[in-house]
Order: structure tokens, then C-alpha cells, then sequence
């Protein structure tokens, strides 16, 4: 066989081959000559810079623990700064104040052991029990 019969051959067979082959084959080719030849795909757009990654995996964990973090850290902040405001709100919320009336007990909790005496004896004189 001579030359110019082995480069007609060979021609014939690549034109097959390029037949056959399946339409992503040809995408991908497509697009890998686009990318060495000025690095854009057909209609003059560029292609994708993300990685190509398997189909299944999935990177959400780590994501996830990091915005976890964040947020608490977050929350942390916010109420080592507001501590005072936060605590005097819900202390007013929890006071219960009740006009003094008439009863049968006289109980002081709040002050010193001579102030709540003084308090029982000045809540007794003024017929409150």
C-alpha cells in the first residue's frame, strides 16, 4: 500500500468514528477545543468556572456547622452587650405590685433584718392586719 491509500483510509475510518460518536462526546470535544482555541463556548459566551464535582457528593455539612457557629457566636454578642437592658425588662415583666389591702398576715421579705421589722411594725399600726 502507498501513502496516499493508507491517508484515504484513515480518513474514511476518522469520519466514522466521527459519526458514530454520541452527542456529548461531540459536546465535550466541542468545548474542549472552544476553551484551547480563545476560551469561549459557541455564541461568543465564556464557559463555567465552578469544579466539576460527583454527581452524589454533597459539601452542605461543614457549610452548615460553620453558619451554626456563626450565629450563636452571633447571639453571644448580642446579649453580652444588652445583658442590662435584657435583664431589667424581664425583671419589670415578672414584678407583681398590688395595692396594700387589709390581711391576715404580715410578711416583710425585702431589706434588713431591722427594716423589715420596722416595715411588719408600720404595716400593723396602720390596721393592715
Amino acid at each position: 500500500m502507498d501513502r496516499e491509500t493508507i491517508q484515504s483510509r484513515l480518513r474514511q475510518i476518522l469520519s466514522k468514528g466521527r459519526e458514530e460518536q454520541s452527542p456529548r462526546d461531540a459536546e465535550n470535544k466541542d468545548s474542549a477545543s472552544h476553551s484551547r482555541s480563545g476560551g469561549t463556548e459557541q455564541g461568543g459566551r465564556p464557559p463555567e468556572n465552578r469544579p466539576i464535582e460527583p454527581a452524589g457528593a454533597q459539601g452542605g455539612g461543614i457549610a452548615r456547622l460553620k453558619w451554626i457557629f456563626f450565629v450563636l457566636a452571633l447571639l453571644y454578642v448580642l446579649i453580652s452587650s444588652y445583658h442590662g437592658i435584657i435583664l431589667t425588662n424581664m425583671g419589670r415583666y415578672l414584678v407583681v405590685a398590688h395595692p396594700v389591702e387589709k390581711s391576715h398576715l404580715i410578711v416583710c421579705v425585702g431589706g434588713g433584718k431591722v427594716d423589715r421589722g420596722l416595715m411588719a411594725a408600720d404595716m400593723y399600726q396602720r390596721g393592715l392586719a
